[in-house]
């Protein structure tokens, strides 16, 4: 889905989970307004809210209570807001359909609705679901799709349109999903200094990790898995690339970039011992210096990894 409202005052609403001592599981959202230009995205003001989310979902009073606080402290009255989504509470995957896919859109949209609830043991009407044409020929086609439960999308939508009233009108413009609003954003450059190689690209969060694999620029490979240490994370990592290696994907000379949310530079350097390839760890910094972002240094509340994930998000 696209942003209805055009490239300037965007809003983004950066959701992730973290379990803190004593609390148990926190959703913590960090609210952001970023202004685009021609090549470099300045973020203007922003805040952060934390809320506990021990049953899956928050209150929904406590959710929009905490967010409206944030909106005041980050000087943001009003407008349409993406939200991302942390990658655990989206279900992703490449789906196959060796008859390809009807030709009326709304037909397609249901076999792939049915396809990805019936994965999961869900039923079409208990899930929202978003799809893209990887392949479509003669041989059948491949379906990128991301899904979240019916229920995770009406508690977001209900929450903002319970704040349209007065002056503090908020709109929900999207859901979107945290690995691929890093990607969105570092894409790019990534691609640019590796044109000639496929690409991993892993991404680092407290509660897991997400791992993507691009083939001639095309997401061939995506898997996302729970990982809390970091020995979790290096056998999680070298498991899913021996079941990549398993897969009839052929990756040619191959490029592996390494972002984390928090500093990357010891789990990057443990990837390399433990895999015996070289692995780029992304340098937040640089977006920056090389003049793709430029993050607001005027708050205490956010990073620059979290920039870079809410900054994607409206791309």
């Amino acid at each position: 889905m696209t942003i209805k409202k055009k490239d300037d005052n965007l809003i983004s609403l950066s959701l992730d989970r973290v379990t803190e001592e004593g609390s148990g599981e926190v959703l913590r959202g960090v609210l952001l307004k970023a202004v685009k230009g021609e090549s470099l995205w300045t973020v203007e003001s922003g805040a952060a809210f934390a809320v506990s989310a021990n049953d899956g979902l928050p209150s929904a009073g406590e959710f929009k209570e905490a967010f409206m606080a944030a909106a005041v402290r980050a000087k943001i009255t009003s407008g349409g807001v993406s939200i991302v989504l942390p990658d655990r509470d989206v279900t992703v995957s490449i789906l196959d359909f060796t008859e390809g896919l009807p030709v009326k859109k709304s037909d397609a949209l249901e076999l792939v609705r049915w396809r990805a609830a019936s994965s999961k043991g869900l039923k079409p009407a208990q899930c929202r679901v978003d799809y893209s044409i990887i392949r479509n020929d003669e041989s059948g086609a491949s379906v990128l799709t991301t899904m979240v439960k019916q229920s995770v999308a009406d508690f977001y939508e209900e929450v903002f349109k319970s704040t349209e009233e007065g002056d503090e009108n908020f709109t929900l413009s999207k859901i979107g999903v945290s690995s691929f609003g890093i990607w969105n954003l570092l894409a790019d450059k990534l691609s640019a200094e590796g044109a000639d190689k496929d690409l991993i690209f892993i991404v680092r969060t407290g509660y897991g990790f997400t791992l993507m694999a691009f083939k001639d620029g095309g997401l061939v490979f995506y898997r996302f898995k729970k990982a809390l240490s970091n020995e979790a994370f290096i056998a999680g990592v070298s498991s899913s690339l021996l079941y990549l290696n398993d897969m009839d994907v052929e990756l040619d000379m191959v490029k592996v970039c390494f972002f984390a949310k928090e500093d990357g530079a010891g789990e990057g350097e443990a990837l390399r011992e433990a895999l015996d390839v070289a692995v780029e760890v992304v340098d937040t910094s640089t977006l920056i210096l090389s003049g793709a972002l430029n993050a607001a240094d005027n708050s205490d509340d956010f990073s620059l990894t979290d920039v870079v994930s809410a900054v994607g998000g409206l791309l």
